[in-house]
């Protein structure tokens, strides 16, 4: 058997000295600006003019612990936009400095292009199994939110693009950070060479957090273990039923939220918050954006129509990256 971190190398030189995938690079060019100019419109909508006499609202901001929900002091309104866009802003520099900074070629293994793979592939996948529980007649709920952003579309639309930030706090930040930094530190004790390039015990907390994918890597672990899933299994499960917990939805969206709360665990397991973040904004904070600003309202729905075509696509491409690399991270 290989050691470790000759496999790794191996699967590193397959991976950046294959195939370019020249038109999955392009479906994810494509998708990415597109992302990009609804971000910044998002940016220019929450502060035009007709905006401002809501800006010196107070709201109560809150992050979730699994099903615990922790407010937070109140604040105004426009603090928590300013926060929340720069939050975001980071993300996505981020997001796209690692991907120039690889040499890579598949996109699964950049973070731009698995943000936008896994984005569109998720969003198919919850617009597909939609179809068949209303056909079925499940209920999923969700009118609730309609309603709000019909009647305060800028208040509820702040709190939907706050919403990945605590959120993914909750269910993806805090339980699989600190499953990375046991893991990482119970294999630091297993390896005298890891002990003696130990980085400092507050190197590490951030590490995990921050970048649990690299922390992982340069430490020896290259795949999710049956732990890994254990804890992405229960969150999703768990942010699922949260979706029904508080009242806004109803039980068929315990599927279609669970489908996503694995999308984003693995892509922050993979990458880190700069990744799960962005692609639940996607479905927060893009398809909703018209109700605030209105001659955005053909472009969304063309829009929707390309990721379910790029969906489509991604996920086909996602069974073939599965099955030349496995579950690798």
């Amino acid at each position: 058997m290989l050691p470790a971190a000759e496999y790794s190398d191996r699967i590193d030189r397959r991976m950046n000295h294959g195939k370019r995938h020249p038109v999955i690079w392009a479906m994810v060019i494509i998708t990415f600006i597109s992302l990009m100019i609804f971000f910044i419109s998002s940016i220019s909508a929450s502060f035009l003019p007709s905006s401002r006499e809501t800006y010196g609202n107070i709201v109560f901001p809150y992050f979730f612990i699994l099903l615990l929900p922790v407010v937070l002091p109140g604040v105004p309104l426009k603090l928590l936009l300013v926060f929340t866009f720069l939050v975001f802003s980071l993300s996505f520099a981020y997001m796209i400095i690692e991907t120039f900074r690889g040499e890579k070629r598949d996109p699964l293994a950049t973070p731009v292009g698995f943000f936008v793979i896994v984005a569109s592939a998720a969003y198919f996948l919850v617009f597909a199994i939609s179809l068949i529980e209303e056909y079925s007649g499940v209920a999923i709920g969700g009118t609730t939110i309609s309603n709000e952003l019909v009647g305060k579309p800028f208040l509820t639309y702040s709190s939907l693009i706050f919403a990945p930030l605590a959120e993914e706090t909750g269910f993806r930040i805090l339980p699989l950070g600190l499953l990375t930094f046991f893991l990482v530190r119970h294999r630091m004790k297993s390896s005298r060479h890891m002990i003696n390039d130990d980085p400092g015990l507050a190197s590490q907390i951030a590490q995990s957090f921050l970048v649990p994918g690299r922390f992982r890597r340069t430490n020896g672990i290259f795949s999710l273990t049956a732990m890994d899933w254990t804890f992405v299994a229960i969150t999703a499960g768990l942010f699922g039923f949260a979706h029904v917990l508080f009242g806004i939805w109803s039980i068929g969206k315990i599927l279609t939220a669970g489908i996503v709360g694995v999308a984003l665990a693995v892509g922050f397991l993979k990458f880190g918050p700069y990744v799960d973040i962005p692609i639940h904004w996607v479905f927060n904070g893009v398809l909703t954006l018209y109700y605030v600003y209105s001659p955005l309202e053909s472009a969304t729905l063309l829009f929707a129509l390309w990721l379910i075509a790029t969906g489509i696509v991604s996920l086909l491409y996602v069974a073939a990256y599965l099955s030349r690399y496995g579950l690798r991270i």
